[in-house]
C-alpha cells in the first residue's frame, strides 16, 4: 500500500515550485561566478597601431609609412594607436626601428580623443625617431604600441613596415666597411 502524503496538496506542490526555484537561482549565480573567475580581461581588450598625424590610419604588416622631416632636422614616422578600452591611469608606450633589431621607446599619459561611434578612442600624431634615417629608406621597420595598466602591458600591437623616402627624402645613405 501507499504511504498517505502528511501535507496537504497545495502546499507540498509550493515548496517543490520554491525548492526548484531556489536551485535555478543558485545554479545561475554559481554559472555567473564561474563565468567572471574564468574570463581574461586582456581577451575584451581590443587595440592597435597605426600610423597618422590627424587621423588614425590602420597598417597592415608590409604597409609603407612616410618618412618625415621633423622641423628641427631629425627624422620621424607619423604613429597612432586606438582602442577600445582606456581607463584613468592607462598609459601608451610608443616602439619604433628595424625590424630585425632593438626598438627604442618611450613610454607616456597619452590623451587620446574622446570615443567614437565604433567605441574606439584614437591617439595619433606620436613622432616615432627615426635613427640613420637615410639608411632606413626601403627597410623594414618595426611599429609597436603596448597599453600599460598598473604597470603591466595589458595589450600590445606590432606592424612591419617598409619605409618611405616621402616628400622630403633624407641624403643617401653611407653605410662604411
Amino acid at each position: 500500500m501507499m504511504e498517505a502524503n502528511p501535507y496537504p496538496r497545495g502546499r507540498r506542490d509550493r515548496r517543490d515550485g520554491l525548492r526548484k526555484r531556489a536551485c535555478r537561482i543558485g545554479f545561475a549565480l554559481l554559472s555567473m561566478v564561474l563565468a567572471a573567475c574564468g574570463s581574461d580581461p586582456q581577451e575584451s581588450v581590443e587595440f592597435e597601431v597605426g600610423t597618422g598625424s590627424w587621423r588614425f590610419e590602420a597598417l597592415s604588416d608590409g604597409d609603407s609609412v612616410e618618412l618625415i622631416r621633423g622641423a628641427q632636422g631629425g627624422w620621424h614616422i607619423w604613429m597612432a594607436a586606438r582602442t577600445s578600452d582606456l581607463r584613468d591611469g592607462d598609459l601608451v608606450r610608443f616602439f619604433v626601428g628595424p625590424a630585425d633589431g632593438e626598438l627604442s621607446g618611450t613610454e607616456l599619459n597619452a590623451s587620446f580623443d574622446p570615443p567614437r561611434s565604433d567605441g574606439f578612442r584614437h591617439y595619433v600624431g606620436w613622432t616615432g625617431f627615426v635613427n640613420d634615417a637615410a639608411c632606413a629608406v626601403g627597410t623594414l621597420y618595426r611599429l609597436r604600441a603596448a597599453l600599460v595598466r598598473n604597470g603591466e602591458e595589458i595589450a600590445a600591437s606590432e606592424r612591419d613596415v617598409m619605409v618611405d623616402p616621402g616628400a622630403d627624402p633624407p641624403a643617401p645613405c653611407l653605410v662604411s666597411e
